[in-house]
């Protein structure tokens, strides 16, 4: 390797933040360096750090599954303004961020949704073949949502033989659930795919995650209590 390169090279790594202590989307913090905000002295640092590693650089910054422009968007884009940088936000929310370019990405055509579902449940498909009907009826019950088909093909893996016949009235199970959402009750559905013997230790994990909100930041040390109790 070059000096010139070397040298860039180490300059980029001297740079690089340590992407593990950022906080949490739902934690508050300033605007922008100095800014007012209701962020604790560490998310502020946290945010100053990742302001000054972007200054006079050009950044993609991606922001995933965003549902509040202030507490998700604003406070949370350290770009310099005054540069090329892009921040690439996406939400299931309309006209989340004012003024900003907003591109509407459809759910997976049923194709693509049973190529999914197969592939991650390790079936082999003939390209240009037909797809078994019970992968149609699951991509359909899942609204070929990414996510849902993911678990859904997890299920499948579990099932093997028996996924054709035992996948949707286990995915049906789990829509008659109080989860609100598709992926919540293909969750659902996905617990009695679970070996009996390690079920029980399972749903107590859930119980124990579920008392916390989502996107909140659990100390190290919060985990190795609870971790005690599945």
């Amino acid at each position: 390797m070059s000096q010139p390169a070397a040298l860039r090279r180490r300059r980029r790594c001297q740079r690089r933040l340590d992407t593990r202590r950022l906080p949490s989307p739902a934690t508050r913090c300033p605007a922008s360096p100095g800014g007012k905000g209701h962020g604790s002295s560490q998310t502020t640092a946290l945010f100053d750090e990742a302001a000054r590693a972007a200054q006079g650089r050009s950044v993609l910054l991606v922001i995933d599954d965003a549902w509040d422009a202030d507490a998700h968007v604003h406070t949370l884009c350290p770009l310099d303004e005054f540069s090329d940088s892009a921040c690439l936000v996406t939400s299931r929310v309309k006209s989340l961020v004012p003024g900003a370019t907003e591109v509407a990405v459809d759910v997976l055509t049923q194709d693509e949704a049973c190529t999914l579902l197969l592939s991650t449940g390790e079936v082999a498909h003939t390209p240009g073949q037909p797809w078994p009907k019970a992968a149609l009826d699951v991509a359909d019950l899942c609204g070929q949502l990414p996510l849902a088909l993911s678990i859904a093909g997890a299920m499948l893996r579990e099932l093997a033989d028996d996924w054709e016949t035992s996948l949707l009235p286990a995915l049906k199970a789990g829509h008659g659930s109080e989860a609100s959402s598709i992926e919540g009750r293909v969750i659902v559905a996905s617990l009695n795919c679970i070996a009996e013997e390690a079920r029980a230790g399972v749903l107590a994990l859930f119980e124990v995650l579920a008392t916390f909100p989502e996107d909140t930041t659990l100390p190290i040390a919060v985990v190795d209590a609870l971790a005690a109790l599945v």
